[in-house]
């Protein structure tokens, strides 16, 4: 009887400590910026849809690569989704979404790529159209809506780690949403044409 106790305790105490270094994994993880800016924050921005995916979903040290099977089994739970839109709700719509929102976090010079990328390959705007504005308010209504969605399903993040992924990432979305109505569009748009007033 007391071994079967000491056994359950022990194996009561492990399975915490491992809950509890996940849930540090995963806001270390959430909380790693790549040291070096992203390629693709300064310079000219890519011409083609796979060169802007390529610089929003894969750039180093994207959280949404250690979380998706999280979000999978998210997803999995919660059932068939859609967004205040309409627009049904899958990995690659979250894929999409994280990666926009953590790479403007991670460096903000990079609102220029990132907003193209949601313009171009999620909204459907044609490469040729440059309105940065336009991409910004684009970008804008993507975090909004996948906001208010993820707002939505915390119920559905049933681990401590998973809770703690959850708020640091409906947070971080939210901050970038505040950055982007913040953009000065005639400063960050480069249009060269002279100094702007300081």
């Amino acid at each position: 009887q007391k071994e079967a106790e000491e056994k359950a305790q022990k194996e009561a105490e492990e399975k915490a400590q491992k809950e509890a270094e996940e849930k540090a994994q995963v806001v270390a993880h959430s909380l790693d910026a790549p040291k070096d800016a992203p390629v693709a924050a300064e310079g000219p921005l890519p011409t083609t849809k796979d060169g802007l995916q390529a610089a929003v979903l894969d750039f180093p040290g994207n959280p949404i690569t250690s979380a998706a099977a999280m979000w999978e089994t998210v997803l999995d739970r919660a059932g068939p989704q859609k967004d205040a839109n309409k627009q049904p709700v899958d990995l690659l719509y979250v894929r999409r979404a994280v990666s926009v929102a953590s790479l403007i976090h991670h460096d903000p010079r990079s609102i220029k790529v990132a907003s193209r990328y949601t313009a171009v390959c999620i909204f459907n705007i044609p490469l040729l159209v440059h309105d940065f504005e336009n991409d910004v308010y684009l970008t804008n209504k993507l975090l909004e809506t996948f906001w208010e969605w993820m707002g939505t399903m915390e119920g559905y993040f049933y681990s401590d780690a998973e809770q703690a992924y959850y708020h640091f990432t409906h947070d971080m979305v939210f901050s970038v949403i505040g950055m982007l109505e913040g953009v000065d569009v005639d400063d960050m748009g480069g249009d060269d044409r002279g100094d702007h007033d300081s």
